[in-house]
């Protein structure tokens, strides 16, 4: 329709000059003259636009193997040495020389329910370990500065520093601490120990989250609240900020988005003889979780 309202248009108002060239054009097959017309007629017509779906995000490829240096080892082996004191009798030894995960699977055998019928015990344990390899020097900087503003802020910026061979890459970020904005948290991206447990929940809180929490209350004097992620593995490790009085009211052991109610699921990662044989385990060769 606008292409024969364009061509009535020009044939009726052709200046007198012109009447010769409109005559020949007349005589165009219509096919041509339509060849003719449509350069002219570009801005006239509309282009439907099409919307593309969103697309998701990529995933997050995959990690590439981590290659510990000669420091990480001892630290890895003299973590091990020390878990070994609290380890169940009846447990396996660890090898001379623990690789990361070897040592961190390891710890799946303090859940034994024949180790402890407490899992907090086994949290006590360990906090009490932790205060044992801390140097009397470093005792009296925490408990003399760590727990101010000041301290806890530089704890935070030094933290990701020396704890990258147990939970991995982590930075400093701002945080919430008694209703004030506070740069003492440090992030852990993906923590490396939870990762190599394969997302235990239990290992995360009874074997790291409570007994950290209670090693810088008790030894250091410093309030830390750890805030663990399990859909992305990551860590939220706040400075000066004290957790619930009990560990029931802590939001950690309460049910998320996809991840169930910690008091009342049983273990979600594999344990230690399941890894290795793929039969057996801490539970004196029962397989599946480790029910707390």
């Amino acid at each position: 329709m606008l292409l024969l309202l364009l061509t009535s248009f020009t044939f009726s108002f052709t200046p007198p000059h012109t009447q010769a060239t409109d005559q020949n054009m007349r005589q165009l097959p219509p096919i041509l003259l339509l060849v003719l017309l449509l350069p002219h007629l570009g801005s006239c017509m509309v282009v439907p636009v099409v919307r593309s779906k969103p697309q998701p995000p990529p995933a997050r490829p995959p990690s590439p193997p981590r290659v510990d240096n000669a420091l990480e080892r001892f630290f890895i082996k003299s973590m091990a040495n020390k878990l070994a004191t609290i380890t169940p009798a009846h447990a396996p030894p660890a090898p001379p020389n623990p690789t990361f995960d070897e040592m961190a699977l390891s710890t799946m055998q303090l859940l034994d329910p024949g180790a402890a019928s407490d899992p907090l015990i086994q949290s006590a344990k360990i906090a009490q370990l932790l205060g044992e390899v801390t140097s009397p020097f470093l005792r009296f900087l925490f408990r003399t500065f760590g727990g101010s503003r000041l301290g806890c802020e530089a704890n935070a910026a030094v933290a990701p520093i020396f704890s990258n061979w147990l939970v991995g890459p982590a930075k400093r970020v701002e945080g919430p601490v008694n209703d004030e904005t506070w740069q003492s948290t440090m992030l852990i991206e993906e923590c490396r120990y939870l990762k190599s447990v394969d997302g235990c929940r239990h290992a995360c809180v009874y074997l790291c989250k409570v007994p950290t929490q209670n090693f810088f209350k008790q030894s250091l004097n410093v309030d830390v609240t750890m805030t663990p992620d399990f859909n992305d593995n990551s860590c939220r490790m706040c400075f000066g900020q004290a957790p619930p009085a009990s560990l029931e009211d802590d939001p950690v052991m309460l049910a998320t988005d996809g991840v169930p109610c910690l008091a009342t699921a049983s273990c979600c990662g594999a344990i230690a003889g399941e890894k290795k044989s793929g039969k057996g385990g801490v539970n004196g060769g029962r397989g599946g979780d480790v029910d707390l």
